[in-house]
């Protein structure tokens, strides 16, 4: 099991972080539109480029994106969350409490 976990990791890792080969951007209309088969696990699409590649280089995309989001809601979070406990029963503080509840008493719907 932790051979399967490091494999996905380290597969996500390497979708994320270094770069796809070049087959997702070429143009190649004498392959348009293939199946799927050994060359093209995905086959080809109406301008002959590989959707495998494709795929790849879009989740490696979202991936650096979530990653970004995710760190900068970690560092504003630590700062924010740094201050209201730091300057307790303050106006920050206060602040940041009535703001905490108006998310909590909205529905979550509202937000997207």
């Amino acid at each position: 099991m932790r051979l399967l976990y490091l494999t996905i990791i380290l597969g996500l890792f390497v979708v994320t972080f270094l770069p796809v080969t070049t087959a997702f951007q070429s143009v190649d209309l004498d392959n348009s539109l293939l199946p799927p088969s050994i060359k093209h696990p995905m086959g080809t699409d109406e301008l002959g480029r590989e959707i495998y590649s494709r795929v790849l280089r879009g989740l490696g995309l979202s991936l650096r994106v979530s990653i970004a989001a995710w760190f900068a809601a970690l560092v504003l979070g630590l700062f924010i969350g740094s201050l209201a406990g730091y300057f307790v029963n303050g106006w920050f503080d206060k602040t940041v409490n009535w703001v905490i509840s108006l998310a909590y008493i909205l529905p979550f719907m509202f937000f997207l």
